[in-house]
C-alpha cells in the first residue's frame, strides 16, 4: 500500500488507499505512527532482503495523504 514501486501499489487507486487508511485510523485501534513502525520493522527487519521497501513508506504516505490530513 505504501510502496509506489511495487506491482501491488498499481493495483489500487489512490482513493482506495485513502479509504483503507482512513478506515484503519478511524477505528481508533491504530495510529499512523504505529502503522509506520510496523511497516518499517516488517520490511526492514523481518524481510531484510526487501529493506528497500521500508524506505518507501514516507514517499507512499505523502502520495496517499496529499490534500488529506492524517495524524
Amino acid at each position: 500500500m505504501f510502496d509506489p514501486g511495487s506491482y501491488e501499489y498499481s493495483q489500487t487507486t489512490i482513493e482506495k488507499k485513502r479509504e483503507i487508511l482512513n478506515k484503519l485510523l478511524e477505528s481508533g485501534k491504530i495510529t499512523i505512527q504505529e502503522i509506520e513502525k510496523g511497516y518499517k520493522h516488517f520490511y526492514g527487519k523481518e524481510l531484510s532482503k526487501k529493506a528497500y521497501v521500508s524506505d518507501s513508506f514516507d514517499e507512499g504516505l505523502k502520495i496517499i495523504s496529499d490534500k488529506t490530513d492524517f495524524k
